[in-house]
């Protein structure tokens, strides 16, 4: 047994390993004898005997002899999240993942792939990898450039291609980037199409002869959808633009222009979603009464959010904007199910305005890939969510700021009230976020502690709601508190913010 040794971080330790301990990505055992030994996040080579031992996450290659042994494999992380697959440049991926998406888009055939980006200086670094990779396995990449995330979508059906890619964060700050994946539908991929991609991601590179292209393409037949929606035009209209720094910089206002407005643009060059956009509207709100301008949009980092603002300076979240949709279709007898789709979110005094015109709100989960099922399920026309995506189903399934940013002001133009009367509302939210240094248990919201804590809120609101739940896109837990007082609403918020400091620290 002399011989036989584990290599582990490329250090080569030559001894009969028994009780011993390895940790850490890059561990290898290679023509060992482990006995009584820990192995976590190991890959185990050939020709490795193991007894006795406890086995964490471990890939264990064939023709190791195995004994007595007890595995305990963690979870496996996923590389998409509930947006695709996101994280820090640099730090979460690298070009290698670019490269590997790539490998597994084009791996059973040559690809035909619409490719868009918002204005991260990694996504020109992420496109160079992607693109290449592509071109290498004899793809195809029809290039948009720096666009938005339903322009993409809009082009891939339009070309009939087989994927559609765009290179974002959303509204995420400028560290962080990713990659959306689109069917041929231009439609995000299902998670079974997801999990196919993730398990190719290690394949061998398929080798190719003849290698495919790279084109630029124009978003015209984009911009003539959105033109092309309805007969008005905005003249003599005052509007605020804020692109947040982001892909819809390119894009807006030359739209908004087309339609004869008078545009004052804002956040077009700089960085993405650093204090402006959908996420942070308050500069578009000033900017708007300052300017003495009818109506301000801002959108956020790949333009598939959007949040208006009235000539008062009032800010109208997706809540009050699937209001303002479901009021003016309503009024054409265009809602025949009766029902608007919104999210646990959905203020409470949304709810009860929509019952007033007779519309029925159904809640699902937060999330727009849920208020899209549930539209799809049940024939619903109108859906949406507070964070600014919002739907409408005689214009396809997803989300589109811009077209929701034409639509509304084209109902401007027909009633201007309605975007003061949605801000006639009893309730209130006030909204907290914890920023996690480190993963959060997946029991974490089922445990004792956490239950305890959110009845005894609960039972001391007495009327409200709250809402406490993991961010799908950031490492943060959110917490939402309503009722008829804002004071109350953020006292609560804040005392619940400190509590749960306090339990995630083991306190």
């Amino acid at each position: 047994m002399e011989n036989k040794k584990c290599i582990s971080n490329n250090d080569i330790l030559k001894n009969k390993y028994n009780s011993s301990e390895f940790r850490g990505e890059n561990i290898v055992a290679e023509s060992a004898s482990l006995v009584d030994t820990t192995l976590e996040n190991c890959e185990v080579g050939e020709n490795v005997e193991i007894s006795n031992s406890c086995l964490k996450n471990c890939y264990i290659s064939a023709g190791s002899k195995i004994g007595t042994f007890k595995i305990e494999k963690n979870k496996e992380k996923r590389l998409f999240g509930t947006d695709g697959i996101r994280g820090v440049y640099g730090q979460d991926f690298t070009e290698t993942t670019a490269e590997n998406l790539a490998k597994a888009l084009c791996y059973d055939k040559k690809a035909k792939i619409v490719v868009g980006r918002d204005t991260r200086e990694s996504g020109k670094i992420l496109f160079d990898a992607f693109s290449e990779t592509v071109k290498k396995l004899g793809g195809q990449i029809l290039d948009l450039g720096i666009t938005t995330t339903p322009a993409v979508s809009f082009m891939t059906r339009h070309h009939k291609a087989d994927f559609g890619v765009v290179i974002t964060a959303s509204h995420n700050p400028v560290e962080f980037n990713g990659f959306k994946v689109l069917g041929p539908d231009g439609e995000k991929i299902s998670v079974e199409q997801e999990k196919k991609i993730e398990d190719m991601f290690d394949s061998p590179m398929p080798e190719v002869e003849t290698q495919g292209r790279i084109r630029k393409i124009n978003l015209q037949p984009y911009a003539d959808f959105i033109l092309g929606v309805d007969e008005n035009k905005f003249d003599g209209l005052k509007i605020v633009l804020d692109c947040a720094n982001g892909a819809t910089s390119t894009v807006a206002p030359k739209l908004f222009e087309d339609l004869h407005a008078e545009v004052i643009t804002t956040f077009s060059n700089g960085m993405i979603n650093y204090k402006c956009g959908a996420v942070y509207p308050d500069a578009l709100a000033r900017l708007v009464v300052q300017n003495k301008a009818d109506i301000g949009f801002a959108f956020d980092g790949d333009g598939d959010r959007i949040v208006a603002v009235n000539s008062k300076g009032q800010i109208l979240d997706g809540d009050e904007i699937l209001y303002i949709l479901a009021w003016y279709y309503n009024t054409l007898n265009k809602i025949p199910s009766k029902k608007v789709v919104g999210t646990k979110l959905t203020n409470l005094g949304i709810e009860n305005k929509l019952l007033g015109l007779g519309l029925e709100l159904l809640r699902v989960d937060v999330g727009d890939k849920y208020v899209k099922e549930k539209m799809a399920d049940e024939g619903i026309e109108i859906g949406g969510e507070q964070s600014g995506h919002l739907m409408l189903s005689d214009y396809g399934k997803s989300a589109d700021g811009l077209l929701i940013a034409r639509i509304l002001t084209s109902i401007y133009l027909e009633n201007k009230h309605i975007f003061f009367a949605v801000k006639d509302n009893n309730y209130m939210q006030a909204h907290k976020t914890i920023k996690l240094v480190e993963e959060l248990p997946t029991t974490f919201f089922e445990s004792s502690e956490f239950k305890t804590l959110l009845n005894f809120f609960q039972a001391k609101l007495k009327t409200g709601r709250i809402l406490i739940r993991p961010s799908g896109t950031e490492p943060k837990i959110r917490i939402m508190v309503e009722c008829t007082d804002w004071v109350t609403a953020n006292v609560f918020a804040n005392e619940i913010r400190k509590k749960l400091i306090v339990l995630l620290k083991g306190g």
